[in-house]
């Protein structure tokens, strides 16, 4: 069932195989650009090489999903690059970036912007290839500026995707149960999702050990910032807005909220939440539509004691994750802000610590 939205069982929302290193021959200047990239941003002339950069308008090559994703992220990273070099914006795409990002991001069902999809989701690889999807076995595959506290806030994220397999995998279960009412089924499926739950928790809590709050506030959160009037030369519908890098993107914690029903009282968290899903992979969404239509677990919590106390628990450990999520923003944005730096609004173009408290009493309140 999960493969029917582009889930893999094994992986989850992650793709069933590493991401490409690089793409046909024809791409072969976007590969060499982003070669160059963090070394050309850090000495202030990406803007200029970008200028200069052939426009490739005939994307037809790229045929699989994983050529579309590899392009995907790389113009993703050099718009981005380009409007956020020196952390003020360009006001503008250029032709290079923006004609052939815009072709890519139409096949892909999304908008031209870079998202947690392209980041996270399509900007990994393991060392040892026989090894698990985990730190300490992942590197990134692009990044801004670079270096340690950039690779880790990424890889942090993509381990979390990583145990949301396990996540997933019983929710599949969980909703073939539902059909037969096999109730111990399901506490069993929860029990497992419970100890998935902890241990994305534990994941989590890891971001102190190699990415500093100072270096994330004012290296790398500037790069993940929306788009407000930016111009997408040699494009139609100028200038255009989009919605930055943000957590709320990802398609797991929205699936695990979907799955428990936890309901967003607040109509802009709400709304926000939606709004993320059009920046994930078309089936992702779907997924996460079907299970907030479905409610597979609504039955069993109903009629069934065990059921509905694993229930509970899974939604406290959901709670935990929560809360260290506040502390980390708390830390790593709250405290570093300064009145010349770009202010309390989050990449997503939200105030986290309003979203994220919102978010965290809704959970509560479904407890």
């Amino acid at each position: 069932m999960l493969d029917s939205y582009n889930i893999d069982i094994a992986n989850g929302f992650l793709p069933a195989h590493e991401p490409l290193e690089v793409l046909p021959d024809e791409f072969e200047i976007w590969d060499s650009m982003a070669r160059e990239f963090s070394g050309l941003l850090n000495a202030g002339v990406f803007r200029t090489q970008a200028e200069s950069m052939p426009i490739i308008d005939n994307v037809s090559s790229l045929q699989t999903p994983m050529e579309l994703e590899r392009a995907m992220l790389l113009l993703s990273i050099f718009g981005h690059g380009f409007v956020w070099q020196d952390y003020e914006s360009s006001g503008y795409v250029p032709e290079s970036i923006a004609i052939p990002w815009t072709l890519v991001a139409e096949r892909l069902g999304r908008p031209p912007t870079l998202a947690h999809a392209s980041l996270v989701l399509n900007n990994w690889k393991k060392l040892e290839p026989n090894g698990s999807i985990k730190l300490g076995n992942l590197r990134t595959l692009i990044q801004f500026h670079g270096g340690l506290d950039e690779s880790w806030f990424y890889l942090v994220t993509t381990e979390i995707e990583a145990i949301g397999a396990g996540v997933l995998k019983q929710f599949d279960r969980i909703q073939q149960a539902a059909q037969s009412d096999d109730f111990q089924q399901i506490e069993n499926s929860l029990e497992m999702v419970r100890e998935s739950l902890v241990a994305l928790n534990t994941t989590l809590n890891r971001m102190y050990e190699n990415c500093d709050p100072y270096i994330f506030y004012n290296r790398i959160r500037p790069f993940l910032a929306s788009f407000e009037n930016i111009e997408y030369k040699g494009c139609k519908q100028n200038p255009r807005s989009y919605f930055g890098g943000s957590a709320a993107q990802s398609s797991l914690l929205q699936a695990i909220d979907a799955m428990f029903n936890i309901q967003h009282q607040e109509e802009q968290s709400r709304s926000y939440l939606v709004k993320m899903r059009g920046y994930m992979p078309a089936g992702h969404a779907a997924y996460i539509n079907g299970l907030e239509n479905d409610k597979p677990l609504a039955h069993a919590i109903e009629q069934h004691n065990g059921c509905r106390h694993i229930h509970t628990a899974c939604v406290d450990a959901l709670i935990e994750f929560r809360q260290s999520h506040l502390k980390i923003v708390a830390q790593y944005v709250s405290s570093q802000m300064s009145q010349t730096g770009p202010g309390h609004i989050g990449t997503g173009g939200t105030d986290p610590m309003v979203f994220l408290k919102q978010v965290a009493k809704d959970t509560t309140s479904s407890a």
